[in-house]
């Protein structure tokens, strides 16, 4: 059986080149490139809509009240009252002063501390109460003066009020023409009964 010549071919069938059979990329095909291949400046999925900021309001300002919108609190009635006794043929005698307090719209007031001050011979003295629900309360000197002492001097020191700052010169006027222990009428002379 004839199976054709066995001489070696000058030229093999199958030839390893030494260059690829098509010019070489600057880029090798299997080498990642450093730029993908379509370079996009926003993301595959882009946000439907970009977030608004709000920018937040201006904070809500509290303003102080001033004087003018506290409500004011005042001695609405003021009277003085006495109590005798008398021991070994001697008079004694001791005041005794009632207050009312309200407040600028003619509302009892009550829990105000009121004190006050009197000389007795050469002693400062002091002395307080507190108005209950009828917005009144009484201080009754603490001794009792005897008939050689013809008068003595009171003054309200402080009034103090959680409804409002004290005013003076809206008291009521007692046995003058100016409001009790105003600036005008600061001290007032308790006589002998």
């Amino acid at each position: 059986t004839y199976f054709g010549s066995c001489s070696p071919s000058t030229s093999p069938s199958r030839m390893i080149s030494s260059a690829p059979s098509s010019a070489s990329s600057s880029t090798p095909s299997g080498v990642l490139s450093s730029a993908p291949s379509s370079a996009t400046t926003s993301p595959t999925d882009a946000p439907t809509g970009a977030p608004t900021t709000t920018p937040p309001t201006d904070a809500p300002t509290t303003t102080a009240p001033t004087d003018a919108t506290l409500s004011s609190v005042r001695i609405s009635n003021f009277e003085v009252k006495y109590t005798i006794r008398h021991r070994r043929g001697q008079s004694f005698w001791i005041p005794i002063l009632e207050f009312q307090v309200k407040d600028s719209d003619d509302a009892i007031v009550n829990d105000v501390n009121i004190t006050i001050e009197y000389q007795e011979e050469s002693e400062q003295v002091f002395n307080s109460c507190v108005t209950s629900y009828r917005g009144t309360c009484h201080i009754a000197f603490e001794d009792y003066f005897s008939d050689s002492v013809a008068s003595v001097i009171v003054t309200v020191l402080s009034i103090v009020s959680d409804s409002g700052n004290y005013d003076a010169e809206l008291n009521t006027v007692h046995n003058s023409d100016c409001p009790i222990f105003s600036s005008a009428c600061q001290f007032l002379t308790i006589s002998q009964p």
